[in-house]
């Protein structure tokens, strides 16, 4: 139960103005910046980690986090318009997205990359949480039954 009451304290954080903020404009430098090839969300990151300084800690870990997400997203539209990944991460979506372009069907190939991003982005926090758990106490168990 304490997993569900983490979940809502985190969305309740998330619904506050500054951090929706700090989230909205991060994931839209975050787009920005996955458009252009060569420039990924690691050097973004490392360039805005001084501006984050200054922030409240929740914001500036929003802001990080929306270029993170951003730029995998922007990295697709690249490989779907112009069949140039803009991440190493977009080259799968090249092979599948420009085709579609081709056909005149480039909005739902980018409309795809946007829900597939999106889903991804709920699906793996709640993984990341439950997933370890049966694990991590058949580690202790081994460790146990060792010593």
């Amino acid at each position: 139960m304490e997993f569900i009451d983490a979940l809502a304290s985190g969305f309740s954080s998330l619904g506050s103005p500054p951090i929706a903020i700090a989230l909205l404009i991060g994931a839209a430098l975050g787009i920005v910046v996955g458009v252009l090839p060569g420039v990924g969300p690691g050097v973004t990151i490392a360039v805005l980690l001084p501006f984050t300084y200054g922030m409240a800690p929740l914001g500036g870990i929003s802001l990080l986090l929306g270029v993170y997400c951003g730029a995998f997203y922007g990295g697709a539209v690249t490989s779907i318009l112009i069949r140039t990944p803009g991440e190493a991460s977009s080259i799968m979506t090249m092979f599948d997205g420009y085709p579609l372009a081709k056909q005149g069907q480039a909005q739902r190939a980018l409309s795809l990359a946007f829900m597939s991003a999106f889903v991804g982005a709920l699906q793996v926090p709640c993984y990341l949480d439950w997933w370890p758990d049966p694990w991590l106490v058949l580690l202790r168990n081994l460790v146990l039954q060792k010593t």
